[in-house]
């Protein structure tokens, strides 16, 4: 490994002066003529600092934290591209954690977090109306770290933020469904307190009411699973009350709408022609499934690439001053909705 002695000896100078070229403190101790000959020898032998030093000097790392609920739900992982592709171009190295939708699993993170003196956090947490989340912020904030919420996060929330307008889509969806003749229009939501998810839940009432139909028919998944035995479960109750609805929207996203659907045709049920799905997300399999699923389309990837160039703004500017960037929701029409006459 290049180290600054060997820098030092190839361009003739002292390590000090090697290292206040590469630190951007030359401070008129160095002429720019020997800094641009330091840096085009660190370049040649590919030179990298050791982090572990800075680090024990107090330094903050070009290093932002990213913490997210399942990894293995497709609207993260394209959330997380984004995220990491604006930091490669802004010099920032992402350090991704899964939090499993665990309070203890965000309360690790945090710690390893500070403890690697990152520069900045995005979080993309559970984000229950609780404070246990809240205290987690805090800590990290008072340890000088920049906090940023991307996704799930309050509307009214006092930390920068970067979201879609949940109770507008699902509003949205509603007279999407009406508009293609649906009356009897039924809701997956979840079974537990999520801000997000109770928004969306609010705008399908609130459309319901505007359209004077009856908003009564809602199935909760008990679990944040959205595959396998929850999934299976929401998707037999809605089965077994098939009379009560033409259409259900379902919010808690796309991956629990396409396991439905994946039962429901198992069992005979045919869609659109029996059952009407829109679910919420927009991941890539709504396209390859068949029937191709119609959605609302959250733009994950320019979501996160926003998230961390608003969040490197907020470093540079050395605040946590609050913001709110709302991204624009659209419905992407396929072929899980009937038209009905």
């Amino acid at each position: 490994m290049t180290t600054l002695k060997d820098i030092a000896r190839i361009a003739g100078v002292s390590v000090a002066t090697v290292s206040l070229a590469l630190n951007g403190k030359p401070e008129g101790r160095v002429s720019a003529e020997i800094v641009n000959k330091i840096e085009e020898i660190a370049r040649k032998l590919n030179y990298q600092p050791d982090v572990n030093a800075q680090r024990l000097k107090g330094k903050k790392m070009p290093l932002v934290g990213l913490l997210v609920p399942n990894i293995t739900n497709p609207f993260y992982a394209e959330m997380t591209k984004g995220i990491m592709d604006a930091g490669r171009q802004l010099g920032y190295h992402v350090v991704l954690f899964n939090a499993d939708n665990s309070h203890e699993s965000e309360a690790v993170a945090a710690e390893a977090f500070i403890s690697m003196k990152v520069a900045g956090a995005i979080i993309c947490g559970i984000c229950d109306p609780g404070a246990e989340e809240e205290r987690i912020l805090e800590t990290l904030s008072k340890a000088g770290i920049r906090v940023l919420m991307i996704d799930r996060s309050e509307w009214d929330g006092h930390w920068p933020r970067v979201m879609i307008d949940n109770f507008q889509a699902a509003y949205d969806s509603v007279k999407y469904l009406y508009k293609q003749g649906h009356r009897k229009i039924a809701l997956i939501a979840a079974g537990w307190d999520l801000n997000i998810l109770n928004n969306r839940e609010m705008g399908y009432k609130k459309a319901m009411e505007d359209l004077g139909l009856d908003s009564s028919f809602i199935y909760r998944i008990p679990t944040y699973q959205l595959t396998g035995a929850g999934a299976e479960a929401v998707a037999k109750e809605v089965m077994s009350n098939l009379d009560r609805q033409t259409a259900v929207l379902v919010i808690p996203g796309d991956t629990l709408a396409i396991e439905c659907i994946l039962y429901w045709k198992s069992h005979g049920i045919r869609i659109p022609e029996d059952l009407s799905v829109v679910g919420f997300d927009n991941i890539y399999m709504c396209q390859v499934m068949d029937p191709p699923l119609t959605t609302v389309d959250q733009p994950k990837y320019e979501m996160g690439k926003g998230a961390m160039e608003l969040l490197v703004q907020l470093i540079d500017q050395g605040s946590g001053q609050s913001c709110r960037q709302v991204y624009a929701h659209k419905i992407v029409e396929r072929s899980t909705v009937k038209k009905i006459d």
